[in-house]
């Protein structure tokens, strides 16, 4: 009995509500459905019509109406509630895969407008969420909540490849795509039906306050750092987001395989975010960004000497390793940003909008740069161009806040 106290004992300080363990289901549940869908919609295309650049554009649409649907989710946010918008988020997206299953082959002529739809819906949902995690979490509790969502959301992408995988098994070719498809429609109103266990408090202020940020970066130094932290984080997510599918696919030719290997990382990434849910501290937000970037600049390296089996594989395990941690020491600090800001914690919408704004800048740079410089996915070029994506994350360490003693 002892044992099992001393191990399950969390202390008052970081312990989860009811409401945050139900946001960690829906969540696990969402990207279960997306791990398994959005995954092999990029191959999906590419099966289609084997164009990088189809590829790229599809993706540049996506990231530019995923901000217009945060821009139009926040107005909607402040005024009717972020549970409504994040509920028509999920609706949206599980209606587009039945669309998807229902046209078929007829996405390829009609790319754009996929893209368009997928990235307003997704804009919808991820800022109910964002804006959700804020709310059902604290400053003391904060990092671990982010660590477990990191957890959770890895168990569902161990499952979601896996379960691809023994789809392609059975029903190979452009008929799998169609089940997977059809599959993640089914999880994602599961997860549209798990929100209504959540409740939460009505927003206290219904004024959009979004055209006053970014006047305030004028006006306060933190802020103006985290734009641009974000802007950079997005450019390394346009890299991070939609290639290393592509990679892995291209050195090992089967989508089965592509499933299994992603679910086998997935295991590495759970034990990353365990450990970060249970050990970081904010006083080491600056060590854990300057390791992880060294790791990836190195990684990153072994690209350029050839897009090789093994060089793709190695990049894939220290990303799935050192991303987990990244992108929880960041989203911790902005958090804490956020409660700092005037108003104390009411812009946590417009936050979270003008964020998304920055990583989809950062992103669309990245994949524009991407189809007019590298045309083919084993040019020497590619490989630099990612090398020098993850360098620019150096920065990141730099405009990081240090900790107060």
């Amino acid at each position: 009995m002892g044992l099992w106290h001393r191990r399950s004992y969390v202390p008052e300080e970081k312990r989860l509500s009811r409401e945050a363990v139900v946001t960690l289901v829906m969540q696990g549940l969402f990207l279960f459905g997306s791990t398994m869908s959005g995954t092999f919609m990029n191959l999906y295309l590419w099966r289609l019509t084997n164009s990088l650049w189809i590829s790229g554009l599809f993706n540049i649409v996506t990231y530019a109406f995923t901000a217009v649907g945060f821009v139009v989710g926040g107005k909607l946010a402040k005024r009717k509630g972020l549970l409504t918008v994040y509920r028509l988020g999920i609706a949206f997206i599980a209606l587009y895969y039945l669309v998807v299953v229902l046209t078929r082959e007829s996405v390829a002529p009609y790319y754009a407008l996929f893209g368009a739809c997928l990235g307003f819906a997704g804009g919808l949902y991820w800022i109910g969420y964002w804006s959700i995690t804020y709310v059902v979490s604290h400053d003391g509790n904060r990092l671990r909540f982010i660590g477990l969502a990191s957890l959770t959301s890895t168990i569902a992408t161990l499952a979601a490849p896996l379960t691809s995988a023994a789809i392609f098994g059975v029903a190979d070719g452009l008929a799998g795509y169609a089940i997977v498809f059809g599959a993640a429609f089914v999880v994602f109103v599961l997860a549209a039906l798990t929100s209504t266990r959540i409740r939460l408090a009505p927003v206290r202020r219904k004024t959009y306050y979004l055209r006053h940020m970014i006047p305030l970066m004028r006006t306060n130094a933190d802020w103006r750092k985290a734009v641009l932290g974000n802007t950079l984080l997005g450019f390394k997510q346009g890299a991070l987001l939609f290639l290393p599918t592509l990679l892995v696919y291209q050195v090992m030719q089967e989508e089965n395989k592509v499933g299994y290997f992603n679910a086998a990382l997935s295991l590495l990434s759970i034990a990353a975010s365990y450990l970060f849910s249970r050990y970081a501290t904010e006083r080491g937000a600056r060590t854990y960004l300057l390791v992880t970037v060294t790791l990836y600049v190195a990684a990153a390296g072994s690209l350029v000497f050839g897009v090789t089996l093994s060089s793709v594989v190695a990049f894939m395990l220290v990303h799935t390793v050192c991303n987990p941690v990244k992108a929880g020491a960041f989203d911790g600090y902005y958090y804490r940003l956020i409660g700092s800001m005037p108003l104390k914690g009411e812009l946590r919408v417009e936050t979270m909008v003008i964020r998304e704004a920055c990583w989809n800048t950062g992103r669309i740079a990245f994949v524009l740069l991407l189809v007019v410089f590298v045309n083919d996915l084993r040019a020497a070029g590619l490989a630099w161009f990612v090398l020098l994506t993850m360098a620019s994350q150096y920065a990141l360490v730099a405009l990081l806040d240090k900790p107060k003693r």
